[in-house]
């Protein structure tokens, strides 16, 4: 509609990666500042040879960095308050934006998947500079993690051509995975949309002519996100300000000009063909479009395009059991180059199963890969990381400690 409006870009988006990156202690950093963190190797400076490479809140010479992945619907901010605990004692960290949460872009809808999501948490890894970490994923970030710990063990196991060849120096950046309250049980949900909803849900797609998550104004955004969360108006209006916020005013390159992926009109929307009808965007007009810009407006952290995305291709398939069963016969083989546990919250608040009957509950995933661990959190709701927030770091810190 008139009141939603594409994102314009910002020139250093299309050189950075396409996940967003929190470093311990952005807190205090504003998002355009935040954004500006390089996600490329350290720069050598060209001064003289006595240069060398500067220690940061996001790599340490002595620890392992944590990587901190959210879950459905949420974004890196949740891991401010680990984020703090974190670098006030010295420990290394960084979170992540999954594609189409926070400020990632999420690309083509199509493209949506485990394999997609942990292969851009592993890119994003490995671009920062860093070099052994401790991998969180809460929730449906679990899944997501198990994904890119299996990646890794199928990249030593059946390397690349191109990775062969540096197969004597390459190895995994994972020294350990935790999966925060999350199991591999089979979760179904994937209602049908009417026809009405689907016209709306296309809103939120920009490879379908859609305005992405900029919006002129807070009612217009207000007003788009409240079908898709039962009409909750206090849970809406609790993002006001923090997870819906208000973009910077001025002209953004996107506006009157072409998209980042060229091809496209003025004013962010994809062309028209002959008949009339939108054509699709490319991959870089739609990661131009889906994320914050200096163009005014408002944006939203919240995607319910990704949001039902996740759902179809990660919560609701076999993908997490399998990933996890990989991982089972690698440890029972040739054993795992990390650690893996599992890290649950207490009843009622837990979403995992814990019965000794259930099937991809946590005893179950025990029995099929007893190498791992369990650890439950007494009196933690499903957000382990926020409800025991000094459990969980002290936890954390002896993990990392121990693996460093």
């Amino acid at each position: 509609g008139a009141s939603r409006r594409p994102a314009v870009g910002n020139p250093g988006w299309a050189m950075r990666s396409r996940l967003a990156l929190s470093v311990a202690g952005a807190a205090a950093l504003s998002s355009s500042a935040a954004a500006a963190l390089s996600l490329s190797s350290p720069p050598t400076s060209t001064v003289g040879p006595s240069a060398v490479q500067l220690a940061s809140t996001v790599r340490s010479a002595g620890r392992a960095t944590t990587v901190l992945v959210h879950g459905l619907d949420s974004s890196k901010e949740t891991w401010t308050g680990v984020l703090a605990d974190l670098a006030a004692c010295g420990y290394p960290a960084i979170a992540l934006d999954l594609r189409g949460h926070g400020e990632s872009p999420l690309g083509h809808p199509a493209d949506f998947s485990p394999a997609a999501l942990a292969s851009d948490v592993l890119l994003a890894v490995r671009a920062a500079g860093i070099d052994r970490c401790v991998l969180i994923g809460h929730s449906m970030g679990g899944r997501i993690c198990m994904r890119a710990a299996a990646l890794e063990v199928e990249a030593l196991d059946q390397p690349s051509d191109a990775l062969a060849k540096e197969q004597a120096t390459w190895s995994s950046v994972l020294r350990a995975v935790v999966i925060e309250d999350m199991d591999v049980s089979h979760r179904e949900w994937n209602p049908a949309l009417t026809a009405e909803e689907e016209e709306q849900l296309a809103g939120w797609d920009v490879t379908r002519g859609g305005a992405g998550r900029a919006f002129q104004t807070w009612e217009a955004c207000r007003a788009a996100l409240l079908p898709w969360y039962s009409h909750d108006e206090a849970r809406v209006d609790s993002w006001h300000g923090k997870r819906i916020r208000p973009l910077p005013a001025g002209t953004g390159p996107l506006d009157n000009k072409k998209h980042d992926g060229g091809g496209g009109t003025g004013g962010g929307r994809p062309p028209e063909s002959d008949n009339g009808e939108v054509e699709p965007a490319s991959f870089g007009q739609a990661r131009a479009l889906d994320q914050p810009g200096a163009g005014g407006g408002w944006w939203t952290d919240i995607n319910p395009l990704a949001r039902r995305l996740a759902w179809q291709h990660v919560l609701s398939t076999s993908d997490g059991a399998e990933a996890w069963d990989a991982l089972a016969r690698r440890a029972a083989g040739g054993g795992l180059p990390f650690q893996v546990a599992l890290w649950y919250a207490d009843q009622p608040g837990t979403v995992v199963k814990d019965g000794a009957d259930d099937q991809g509950g946590i005893p179950d995933m025990l029995r099929r890969f007893p190498q791992a661990t369990a650890r439950r959190f007494p009196g933690a709701a499903h957000s382990v990381h926020n409800t025991r927030r000094q459990d969980f770091v002290d936890a954390l810190k002896a993990l990392v400690d121990d693996v460093s």
